[in-house]
């Protein structure tokens, strides 16, 4: 029918927005009867309202198609892209990414199946009514958490892989209390600064919970490391968590049964030691391995390795844990007396293990010596 060049003309007429009087006129004139110039028109009407539906239902698939692609670019590029470029904790930026994707989510929502053909004969277009983006705020809000979530642990993962450790100073700290509804909320930042290996002076800001932040005091030097992509990405190690995290350490409670792994130790020494408990150095003088955050030392003989530490009333209590027999203990009541003055002496099939115990000041616990000594079989 769209053929007939009278159709043609009338349709030519409609979409140039002429009156039905005056596109009935120019038909009367073109030779179209006066007894089917109404139905002619009519008939134009369908067409043109037929290909204006079906332009409509391709603009709307392309517009669903387009929102999806955006929502999902978004997510993308806020998951993968920007954190690695950030390299930091941010609220702004997984607020931003949350909006966006929540905009384009709900624009997606709007123009789904909109390209029906059924439902654009009758309704001709859709009205999206954006106020109706409220309903988007409970997933927003969630969503944000999840992106300020790929943020930190993003940045985590990058100080990992990239760290670098120095020894940072404390310049400034402060902590903030804010009630609300009856609770009080407690925030802390500490100040510090460092220096990079390459020797730029870097002032970085870090987020610490209040009971951290009592441990802290003006000029107090601390270890930390930093990332070399991002040398404001720092993290401190000042606690067994933060050396878990970071260094890859166990910071287990060292056993006679790692004493006995110790003796036959090879290789990288400093670097096992790590494994256990992190922070190990060398004293030439004492000729033995120390920790001081830990307060222990550890010493390498022919085929014997010595621990000290604070632990010295239960230094025979791990001995027995680790299947070691006392054979010069007489009693409970002189376990601490005989350790003091000779030392307590235990067995464990070639193994033989010697506790002396050593005074300490201001009346605190004493240290133990634990030397575990593989003897020779005849």
């Amino acid at each position: 029918m769209a053929n007939d060049p009278l159709i043609s003309k009338a349709i030519q007429y409609i979409k140039e927005d002429y009156y039905d009087f005056a596109i009935r006129d120019l038909l009367l004139q073109d030779g179209v009867s006066s007894f089917e110039v109404d139905e002619l028109i009519e008939n134009a009407k369908t067409i043109v309202f037929e290909e204006k539906i079906k332009i409509t239902a391709k603009k709307y698939k392309l517009l669903f198609a387009l929102n999806v692609f955006l929502m999902l670019a978004t997510l993308f590029y806020f998951f993968s892209v920007l954190p690695e470029q950030i390299e930091s904790s941010s609220f702004f930026y997984p607020f931003l990414g949350s909006l966006v994707t929540c905009f384009f989510g709900f624009s997606s929502i709007a123009f789904y199946k909109s390209w029906d053909l059924e439902f654009l004969r009758k309704h001709e277009s859709i009205h999206i009514n954006y106020s109706f983006l409220i309903i988007m705020l409970l997933p927003g809000v969630i969503l944000h958490f999840i992106i300020a979530s790929v943020f930190e642990n993003t940045a985590e993962e990058i100080l990992k892989k990239n760290q670098i450790e120095v020894e940072g100073t404390v310049i400034s700290g402060s902590e903030t209390e804010t009630h609300y509804r009856g609770n009080s909320i407690k925030e802390a930042k500490i100040v510090v600064e460092f220096e990079t290996v390459e020797g730029e002076k870097i002032i970085a800001y870090k987020e610490v919970s209040s009971y951290e932040f009592d441990k802290f005091y003006y000029r107090q030097n601390i270890n930390l490391v930093y990332s070399k992509t991002n040398p404001h990405n720092i993290n401190f190690l000042t606690s067994d968590q933060d050396m878990k995290k970071f260094k890859n350490s166990a910071e287990k409670e060292i056993t006679p049964l790692d004493l006995e792994r110790l003796i036959d130790i090879e290789g990288n020494v400093r670097e096992q030691l790590d494994q256990m408990v992190y922070g190990w150095s060398y004293d030439q003088h004492n000729e033995a391995w120390i920790n001081e955050r830990k307060n222990i030392a550890i010493k390498f003989n022919t085929n014997s390795v010595t621990f000290m530490a604070p632990n010295g009333e239960l230094a025979h209590y791990f001995l027995e844990k680790a299947g070691y027999e006392a054979i010069n203990k007489e009693g409970k009541e002189d376990i601490m007396t005989k350790a003091f003055r000779t030392g307590l002496v235990y067995k464990k099939g070639d193994l033989l293990a010697v506790i002396e115990l050593i005074s300490t000041k201001n009346g605190e616990p004493p240290m133990s010596m634990t030397t575990i000594r593989r003897m020779k079989m005849n």
